[in-house]
């Protein structure tokens, strides 16, 4: 049994490996790797071993972010789930990106709709501006999205990834990248002929 505090002053109590990585999910700590697991049922037993695995957490590396460059946002589906089935899906999800970008003044410097994954680039002026802006349009869609096919729970992936890009030289090269991604996966011969990779 241990105790994590949040900086907001509230407190949450796990009992397992399990429910911990749901509270650091929140914390938006990186998901725990097995041996690390092993730590936290370790840290159930005494005070002592708690305290040097709440060092070990505070360590943890926190998802990166320098002010005023572009981040590469990649989601993918959970267990592979198809995301567009048909143009409709593809131009909701376009929608609701559009809206969103707009609600959180965010600038989209690319974006790529795969079958069962999504690429972007993106500007924008805080890190909590960036993961409230994925979080919404990911949300608004899951709920729609669910509701089409009747199914429920999570779509994505617990955490989307993200990496910045500083400078333009690598900003360009993660443009390319993305627009490639549907030419990779052998969906057309040249980037500007994928309809949903919005390079025309």
């Amino acid at each position: 049994r241990g105790i994590v505090s949040h900086a907001q002053g509230k407190k949450y109590v796990f009992n397992t490996a399990d429910e911990l990585e749901k509270i650091l999910e929140n914390f938006h700590i990186d998901k725990l790797n097995k041996k690390t697991s092993v730590l936290v049922a370790q840290t159930t037993q005494n005070l002592l071993e708690f305290i040097k695995f709440k060092n070990l957490i505070m360590k943890k590396r926190r998802r990166r972010f320098i002010e005023g460059e572009s981040n590469h946002i990649y989601q993918r589906t959970v267990d592979g789930v198809i995301l567009f089935y048909d143009k409709e899906d593809f131009l909701l999800f376009y929608m609701i990106v559009s809206v969103t970008v707009k609600k959180y003044n965010v600038r989209v410097l690319q974006m790529c709709l795969m079958i069962d994954h999504v690429h972007m680039l993106a500007e924008s002026e805080s890190l909590e501006v960036l993961a409230d802006f994925v979080r919404d349009y990911t949300s608004i869609f899951a709920k729609e999205y669910n509701l089409s096919v009747g199914r429920s729970g999570r779509l994505f992936a617990k955490s989307f990834g993200s990496a910045p890009k500083k400078g333009e030289k690598k900003t360009r090269s993660t443009i390319v990248y993305i627009g490639n991604n549907p030419v990779e996966k052998r969906l057309c011969v040249h980037p500007e002929d994928y309809r949903w990779g919005f390079l025309r």
